[in-house]
């Protein structure tokens, strides 16, 4: 009769029910309590409620229903652990009264948690200070902008009047100087919302406040408070001024307009990279002097930033654009400042930082973090074509006639590899080791590339008694496997070019076997096309 009276209860606005039934029989096991709002016992289950009570959640609500009242006289601890007895007779219709009004009381419950939760969220977030005070002028409710500017918590504010709150000595609470408790008169005689302007001593000198004051009524009607929105204005007094002083210091040209895009201010450098003394009128709308700007310059994009190149006094500038909408308090657009810095020097400093980081400080070309940057790990779709090189009696040269020879001889083979194959992504791995990547090239164009090297290094170090002995070993491969890696890619060349190493071949086309020769291949059927 319990289960059905209960089920025949709708459940209230934004909830609903779900039953069980027959839990934690003979009170033995109450794991399952822990997320049940409302647990009814029978009288046979009173003996179990310290143990149903540890096992449910603080808020649960426990229901005792008995058919004719208890049986025997509870304890004092019984009472501290139930929240209601439904004693008999019972009868499904006053059993769905009852859980009704039950229901409507854990509504109200959580409605008012839940508008609890909705106030101090609003207030919280709203930059202004917020404050809700009694007649008496006990702060009851602050908000976090107004405990910044206090320099107290809300624990130490509230139920507490203006005297303790900003610190107002004994004298000055008296003359009711900096404390606003006029204003709070003015409200609850009136009883309507009223706009004040406020001087207030804080904790960041004297400041004006701009005030919304409004009386709060109890259900009889009567005056019980009032509730007070402060806006900080102290700066606005003293705005202009100051913006007129920053404008004038910046080192960068500066353009303000208003709401309607008209041109309010700016500053002298703006109207030294312009040149627009007379042409630039503070009423002229500032987008159609936009257009007429741009179509002597040049504005170009660059990783999300606008750039202007611009012609001033027969040097090229680069400015960087920044344009933003200037708000009030409230976010609403008031009107749009416009910055153009004077970046050439910064992008210049920053490509020159780029291509030392992409480049071997001897060589030139590109380096190894480049190379395998720009070439990248992963798979390409397409030939890919790999040139793969090192110096033979390179160790010699540095040994016998020292590091500025060997660097002279790096610098020359770095020069030959860029005059034989300019379309190559041509990179200095370390040491005497270059690589040459090329897309979608035959590999006979790879195979007279390398025999192109091979005579152009020979006949540039042939005729000199110190380096005759360097010749290059080139490894060359050549493939159009999907899924191929870089670092595979490499592992081939190198391969290929320990190959034509071994046997001073010049070069080596790579061909599957050669990562295991023979241990004298010298009359061996080579499997690999090689050059001398």
């Amino acid at each position: 009769m319990l289960e059905n009276a209960l089920r025949s209860v709708m459940p209230r606005e934004h909830f609903e029910h779900i039953f069980t039934v027959d839990f934690c029989p003979d009170g033995a096991d109450c794991r399952d309590l822990a997320h049940d709002d409302v647990i009814f016992l029978n009288a046979g289950q009173a003996e179990s409620l310290p143990g149903i009570r540890r096992a449910t959640k603080a808020e649960a609500v426990i229901i005792l229903v008995a058919p004719a009242g208890l049986a025997a006289n509870p304890s004092e601890e019984f009472w501290t652990q139930i929240d209601d007895i439904w004693t008999g007779p019972h009868t499904p219709a006053a059993l769905a009264f009852r859980f009704a009004k039950l229901l409507d009381g854990l509504k109200l419950k959580r409605d008012v948690r839940l508008t609890q939760l909705y106030l101090d969220t609003i207030i919280d977030t709203t930059p202004s200070l917020v404050w809700i005070k009694d007649v008496k002028g006990a702060h009851l409710k602050v908000n976090e902008s107004f405990c910044r500017t206090v320099g107290k918590s809300k624990r130490d504010i509230e139920g507490r009047g203006h005297y303790y709150i900003w610190d107002l000595k004994k004298e000055e609470y008296e003359k009711g100087e900096y404390v606003c408790l006029e204003t709070d008169v003015v409200v609850m005689e009136e009883g309507k919302t009223r706009v004040f302007d406020e001087i207030v001593k804080s904790k960041q000198g004297m400041r004006q406040f701009k005030t919304w004051k409004s009386p709060l009524f109890d259900d009889d009607g009567r005056i019980m408070g009032t509730v007070g929105i402060a806006l900080d204005v102290t700066n606005l007094a003293s705005l202009s001024a100051e913006l007129e002083l920053l404008l004038r210091s910046l080192p960068f040209a500066v353009l303000i307009a208003d709401a309607e895009d008209r041109v309010v201010n700016v500053n002298e450098k703006f109207r030294e990279f312009f040149d627009v003394a007379d042409e630039v009128a503070l009423d002229e709308n500032y987008r159609i002097w936009r257009e007429k700007a741009l179509a002597e310059g040049r504005l170009v994009r660059v990783e999300g930033r606008e750039e202007l190149r611009w012609e001033h006094n027969g040097r090229e500038m680069l400015l960087d654009v920044q344009e933003q909408a200037i708000l009030d308090v409230f976010s609403h657009r008031i009107g749009t400042i416009v910055i153009f810095r004077d970046v050439t020097l910064e992008r210049e400093f920053e490509r020159r930082l780029a291509r030392n980081a992409n480049t071997d400080t001897l060589t030139g070309l590109y380096n190894r973090r480049y190379f395998y940057e720009r070439v990248r790990s992963g798979v390409t779709e397409g030939a890919e074509g790999l040139l793969y090189m090192d110096l033979d009696n390179f160790k010699a040269v540095n040994d016998r006639c020292g590091h500025q020879a060997g660097d002279h001889v790096l610098v020359t083979v770095a020069g030959l590899l860029r005059e034989i194959c300019p379309e190559a992504l041509t990179a200095r791995l370390g040491g005497d080791e270059f690589v040459l990547y090329l897309r979608d090239h035959p590999l006979d164009f790879l195979i007279r590339k390398a025999g192109q090297l091979v005579e152009l290094m020979r006949e540039t170090f042939g005729n000199s008694e110190m380096l005759r002995d360097l010749s290059p070993s080139i490894g060359i491969v050549r493939s159009e496997e999907p899924g191929l890696t870089l670092d595979e890619l490499i592992r081939r060349a190198d391969a290929a070019m320990y190959t034509a190493k071994r046997g001073r071949l010049g070069y080596c086309v790579y061909e599957p076997g050669l990562e295991n020769p023979p241990d004298d291949d010298r009359g061996a059927d080579r499997p690999y096309r090689s050059g001398r």
